[in-house]
Parts: structure tokens; C-alpha cells; sequence
């Protein structure tokens, strides 16, 4: 792990172009792809969906105690620090360790912007990366702290009609809040080859590249090919290619020069 003094996590911010895309999925998968390609980094996954918020929830059903409003009791007391985020955090089998999403209902009255700054850059010092799935929106809080301090925003669209009459939009309102537009990408998670819908004048138009395609998998669904946990060392050279290895190269180039 980076220490206080070292260089701040990098911080990747997963949003749905619209709620249901699998924003969450996503999140998870590239949380544990790069857990698996850099195995010394460390990872937090961290769930700012206040709407649903059920990031992993099949891979950490075992754990209801453990949530990010044991730190909101944190910062209402005045005494936030490393140990509480840590023992809050749940590990996963694969070595990622997951800040679990809210239990409360009406989250605008106990939720602050500045209860999430300081649990975002908390993390961002206790981590190397931060992996973040929001809500779709700018009606939520958790979103739209995120949006202001990712270094990456990954959008997160299936290629159907639905999405494609809302992408320019939701691209505008990214890119207002977004701190770095040219750090602004699409994914596009359960792919439908047989779509005749080309997004490539809007993507052209806004100057966001799609980076990703990911066709629909059964054998993933709530992320159970996860559930049996890291690769072993001896087996890490044979570990099995993902859709969203070459993602990942994108996401931290800076990572792939270091090991170069």
C-alpha cells in the first residue's frame, strides 16, 4: 500500500448511462481485473450508489455489519481515521477489499458532500486504486462528489435504442462535472452484435472513445466466476484473459510504464 506521503490513489468512477446498465458488474469485474494483473496493488471497491446499493452483494452477503455508514458515525463523532475505514472494509476472496453501500433510507438527510470527501480521500491514501460504481443522475450525492474527483469516469451503456436517445446528454452532464473530460470513456456491457445503432457520430461529436465491449456471459452473473477467489501464485502466469484486461492497461498506462 501507499503511504500518507506518497502520490494519492487513482480513482475510477463506473457510471451508468442508464440505472439497470451494469454499472455494478462492471465495477466489480474491473476491480478484480486489475487485482489480478498487478496482485502487489491495492484495491478498493466502493459503492457511492445510494439508490441501490448492492455493489457485490453476492460476493459479501456474509457480511452485514460492515458499511459506509459506520463511517458517516465516524465523521459525525469528529474521529475518522485509517483503522475505522479499515475495519469496515470487507475483503473478497480475490484479494479486493469492498466499502459496502448505505442501509438508510432518505440518505440526503444523514449523507453529506462532505461526509463522502472525506471518506473518498481517506481511501484515496490507505489505497493504490479506488474503484467506484455510482448512481445514474445528478439527483445524487454520492455521484456527483465522485464525478468531481475521479481521474478516470468510465460510462457505462448497452447499445440499444434506449441508450442511445440519452448518451449525448448524459455525456454533456458528465463532462460539466467530470475533473478531467479527456479521462471521460464509454463501455458497452452486454453487447448486442446484432444492433444496427451506430454511436460512433456521437462519440466522434463529444470526443469520448469507446474503449470496451463486453457480451453477455451467463456464467457471470452476480459475479460468481469471482466467488472462487485469486489465482495462485503458481498458477498467475496461466491466469485466464478477461474482456477487461486491455481496459485496464488503458486505465493505468502509468502503472504499465512503471513495470516496463
Amino acid at each position: 500500500m501507499m503511504n500518507s506521503n506518497e502520490k494519492k490513489a487513482k480513482m475510477i468512477v463506473c457510471y451508468p448511462v442508464i440505472q439497470g446498465n451494469g454499472s455494478k458488474y462492471t465495477a466489480t469485474n474491473l476491480a478484480d481485473a486489475i487485482k489480478g494483473k498487478y496482485e502487489d496493488l491495492s484495491v478498493a471497491l466502493v459503492d457511492l450508489d445510494f439508490k441501490a446499493p448492492y455493489l457485490a452483494g453476492y460476493l459479501s452477503g456474509h457480511d452485514q455489519v460492515h458499511t459506509i455508514d459506520n463511517l458517516i458515525e465516524r465523521i459525525d463523532g469528529g474521529f475518522l481515521d485509517e483503522e475505522a475505514v479499515k475495519e469496515n472494509m470487507v475483503e473478497l476472496k480475490n484479494g479486493v477489499d469492498l466499502l459496502k453501500g448505505t442501509k438508510l433510507k432518505n440518505t440526503y438527510y444523514f449523507i453529506s458532500q462532505e461526509h463522502i470527501h472525506q471518506i473518498i480521500e481517506m481511501l484515496k491514501k490507505m489505497y493504490d486504486v479506488v474503484v467506484v460504481a455510482v448512481g445514474n443522475g445528478n439527483d445524487s450525492i454520492g455521484t456527483m462528489v465522485a464525478l468531481l474527483e475521479a481521474d478516470h469516469v468510465l460510462m457505462v451503456a448497452r447499445n440499444d435504442y434506449s441508450n442511445y436517445v440519452v448518451l449525448k446528454d448524459e455525456i454533456r452532464f458528465i463532462k460539466h462535472y467530470a475533473a478531467r473530460e479527456d479521462h471521460v470513456r464509454l463501455i458497452f456491457n452486454m453487447f448486442d452484435q446484432h444492433s444496427d445503432l451506430d454511436f460512433q457520430p456521437i462519440l466522434s461529436e463529444t470526443n469520448v472513445p469507446l474503449v470496451a465491449w463486453i457480451s453477455y456471459d451467463v456464467e457471470t452473473i452476480n459475479n460468481r466466476h469471482i466467488q472462487g477467489g485469486k489465482v495462485s501464485k503458481f498458477l498467475k502466469g496461466r491466469r485466464e484473459a478477461t474482456p477487461y484486461d486491455e481496459l485496464v492497461s488503458t486505465l493505468l498506462m502509468e502503472q504499465e510504464s512503471k513495470e516496463k
